[in-house]
């Protein structure tokens, strides 16, 4: 008996191990606007991935399930979202100071978060910039913004 609870246990770690590995962002699935690079960096959402052109301007990748709802779409004391258009949405997020562009795209069966963004000091600079960076990756890329 104690051999199968073994079997079953190695079973479960292979399994929780499997999805992790499925459900990781794959930069290769997107296309990205111009001059945007891999950025190696540990973002705080485990499943995530930055990019970053020469201007300072970001686009991050999330792989997104309704329990992320909370963390990237509701309003706290540090972080503002606004309703944009079409399923985009503004925020600003004091605590990591960035600000931008934020939607929900369904590709290949997962859901993901976008954001396009910029520190909050370069907002003036940057907004219609990172506002055109999540509308070209839509174009790009053939997506849609979906309701949350």
């Amino acid at each position: 008996m104690k051999f199968l609870n073994s079997e079953i246990t190695v079973l479960i770690i292979l399994l929780i191990l499997t999805i992790g590995i499925v459900s990781a962002v794959n930069p290769a699935e997107f296309e990205l606007p111009n001059g945007f690079e891999l950025v190696e960096f540990d973002f705080d959402h485990e499943h995530s991935e930055g990019f970053m052109n020469s201007e300072g301007e970001g686009i991050i990748i999330y792989d997104y399930t309704n329990d992320d709802k909370d963390i990237l779409f509701e309003e706290s004391d540090t972080y503002v979202l606004d309703p944009y258009e079409n399923n985009i949405y503004t925020f600003a997020d004091a605590e990591t100071e960035l600000c931008g562009y934020i939607e929900c795209i369904e590709h290949n069966g997962n859901k993901y978060a976008i954001q396009t963004t910029c520190s909050i000091e370069d907002m003036e600079e940057h907004g219609t910039n990172i506002r055109d960076n999540i509308l070209e990756f839509n174009k790009i890329n053939n997506f849609k913004p979906i309701p949350i």
